[in-house]
């Protein structure tokens, strides 16, 4: 915070530790910014490394341009109604005036500041994008945003502040079908994390009953058809939350059933 209010650079850009600058990123993503001093940012693509530095390819993002160009707020807008989210955080160079309009939101969004910055800033002033990978972000589950996601009640807690966000009168930029498809993308995302955290403790379960006489694999085998249906049950009120309103009492009534099955707190 202090840094980019005592700069006098015109632009910024924001790297963490997972972050890796590839060759290009500075020189291609200032020319173009050069080219089209109205944009208020430039992005482009990122790779993936894991906690070793291999190479998992490139993080899967929307091919919006084939060649590195300009995008008008007008086109950002269509793209991000068609194809969602295309701007990656560690690619990312900001316009430091246009960041600092919305900066004062960054600690209510955390670990999620970046995607909310650079698309709000892209609505108002338009964008470059450059359609090559520039930078690599090590994916590790003890990174910000990963054990954001890892916590269910935060994950849905996060949802919910980046939707009334995105909604308020701060930013009042994001088109109303953006926002229905981030939140069906988000809560599917949780839903799939929810399974994958129920099978994870069956497949526990079964390894400590896996001495068990045989007069109790029957009994075993119907715990886990119950188990099943009980993942799929739980996807879909997850996936229906996205069709509650923002802070609703239905909706609360489905997050708190998702935690009692998960055995969790309600929030």
């Amino acid at each position: 915070d202090k840094g980019l209010k005592q700069t006098t650079e015109e632009y910024v850009t924001v790297l963490s530790a997972d972050d890796k600058v590839l060759s290009g990123l500075f020189e291609k993503s200032m020319s173009l910014l050069g080219r089209y001093p109205t944009a208020g940012i430039c992005s482009s693509l990122t790779r993936l490394i894991d906690s070793n530095g291999k190479d998992l390819g490139i993080l899967p993002s929307p091919e919006i341009r084939r060649i590195p160009s300009y995008l008008s707020p007008e086109e950002v807008r269509i793209i991000l109604n068609n194809t969602g989210m295309f701007a990656t955080g560690n690619t990312t160079f900001y316009k430091r005036e246009s960041l600092l309009e919305f900066w004062c939101l960054a600690e209510e969004l955390q670990a999620f500041w970046d995607g909310f910055m650079a698309h709000a800033i892209a609505l108002k002033y338009g964008a470059c994008f450059i359609p090559e990978p520039l930078a690599a972000w090590r994916k590790m589950d003890t990174g910000w945003s990963q054990a954001t996601r890892k916590d269910i009640s935060q994950g849905i807690f996060m949802v919910d502040k980046f939707s009334h966000i995105m909604r308020s009168e701060e930013s009042n930029l994001f088109p109303e079908k953006f926002l229905w498809r981030y939140r069906r993308i988000e809560l599917s995302d949780l839903g799939r994390r929810i399974t994958a955290s129920l099978i994870e403790q069956h497949q526990k379960t079964l390894k400590e009953t896996s001495l068990l006489s045989e007069q109790h694999h029957s009994f075993w085998f119907q715990i886990q058809i119950t188990f099943l249906k009980m993942c799929f049950k739980l996807t879909e009120l997850t996936l229906r939350l996205h069709l509650r309103s923002t802070y609703g009492l239905d909706k609360q009534r489905v997050i708190n059933k998702i935690l009692s099955l998960l055995g969790k707190n309600s929030v």
